[in-house]
């Protein structure tokens, strides 16, 4: 595992370049710091049913809660670039909040992961999936085509929290999961969210592209 954190400056939109060394594949990993927001309460309460966040809803409903939603929140982001050993895709790097591949990503019509929570299996969380289609020869579509797409599949984990995601068509996708829970610090929040994600590509053919092992 190779840190880069320190060649990053607060700000940066490009703060470290990446080539792959063999055809192997490499699986990318992202954390965050917590940054606070506030939504309106129906606002918050969408996003919360958005979400699938069924835990926090309810006690907001309970509560009869109509206040503004304080929450502060961070990424925790995985990109596999695609190669042929699985096993630098399969494990888990150890994130707060992680998408966990079962299988090499893009590689197969079904793609199985597991969600871990501070590394323990999370039942019941919802994951959904993305979808943008690959340009000719197998161009990235641009970030404003990307942002704009709606969901094209999303499910539960079951009680091993594992779920197994269609992804048999060619294109780039993004997996996606939200949890939340009481916030450490309630003066700055009373929510505090991590959401995880994992990005990959997936060919027509079903294997990787020869610009993605690159």
């Amino acid at each position: 595992m190779l840190d880069l954190t320190r060649a990053a400056s607060p700000g940066d939109f490009v703060w470290s370049r990446f080539a792959a060394s063999d055809a192997g594949g490499a699986m990318l990993a992202f954390e965050s710091g917590f940054t606070p927001i506030e939504l309106p309460g129906p606002q918050f309460h969408a996003y919360l049913e958005e979400e699938g966040l069924d835990g926090p809803l309810a006690e907001r409903r309970r509560d009869g809660a109509e206040k503004p939603g304080r929450e502060r929140y961070r990424r925790c982001a995985k990109s596999w670039l695609a190669g042929q050993d699985g096993g630098r895709a399969i494990g888990a790097i150890g994130l707060p909040f992680e998408i966990v591949p079962l299988a090499i990503p893009g590689a197969e019509a079904i793609l199985p992961t597991r969600v871990l929570w501070n590394g323990r299996p999370l039942p019941g969380a919802l994951v959904k999936a993305w979808r943008a289609p690959l340009g000719p020869g197998g161009a990235l579509t641009d970030g404003a085509t990307r942002d704009s797409l709606g969901v094209a599949w999303q499910g539960r984990t079951d009680t091993r929290g594992e779920v197994s995601v269609p992804v048999a068509v060619d294109g780039e996708w993004l997996l996606s999961v939200v949890q939340m829970v009481p916030s450490a610090t309630p003066a700055e929040a009373d929510w505090e969210s991590t959401w995880a994600s994992l990005t990959f590509e997936r060919t027509a053919e079903g294997t990787p592209s020869e610009r993605a092992s690159r």
